[in-house]
């Protein structure tokens, strides 16, 4: 998670920087976001592989791998993500701007609670998956699926204004624009979806 969370903050960095950096600077932050990626993927694979099948673990193994898994999707996301900014630089369409900082700050929000969620996991544990902790993770998926619910909303004022602009654009940056914030949505849709899973430890509990 610590690597996941490492990809979205150069990801913020690398789309605040989108409009006026150099194509170079951009690339040197789309490797770094790689780099990081694959560092994730390490991760993973390491603790899949020394993950005892046969030990008595409080998480079924099978949801523990699964939040897992999505964790690793999300790094995979800020990823393709960046290397959609590398292939072309692409056009400013003033319309847009606001409401896409608001778009990605509102899909990254979402991930830093659960970041939160999955830091505190040990204590939930220790709680017998109960109490102000579990409490709080309750709380916390309900804030993030309204943070989903938000970014979808975003998400489609976003493409309605991209369409509306679309006669003024390439056809290769409308695509490059369209995939861009498709991609970006998909960051809150996995960060609900792992907080789902946990929620699914607390509800077998």
């Amino acid at each position: 998670m610590e690597k996941t969370s490492a990809c979205l903050v150069r990801l913020k960095e690398l789309c605040e920087l989108r409009k006026d950096a150099e194509m170079e600077t951009i690339e040197v932050l789309s490797k770094k976001i790689s780099e990081l990626e694959y560092e994730a993927d390490l991760i993973k694979n390491d603790i899949r592989a020394s993950f005892p099948k046969s030990y008595f673990f409080s998480i079924d193994r099978i949801n523990f791998l699964e939040i897992l898994t999505i964790q690793d999707h999300i790094a995979d996301i800020a990823e393709d993500i960046a290397d959609i900014l590398i292939l072309k630089k692409l056009p400013s369409i003033e319309c847009i701007e606001n409401s896409l900082t608001e778009f990605i700050d509102t899909n990254l929000d979402a991930t830093w609670i659960l970041k939160e969620m999955v830091f505190n996991l040990d204590m939930l544990i220790e709680a017998s998956f109960g109490g102000p902790i579990a409490l709080k993770m309750k709380n916390q998926i309900h804030t993030i699926a309204a943070k989903e619910q938000q970014a979808d909303q975003l998400k489609k004022s976003l493409k309605k204004k991209l369409f509306a602009s679309s006669d003024s654009l390439k056809c290769t940056d409308f695509i490059l624009w369209l995939n861009f914030i498709e991609e970006i949505g998909n960051i809150s849709h996995l960060a609900e979806k792992e907080a789902l899973r946990i929620g699914m430890l607390l509800n077998a509990k």
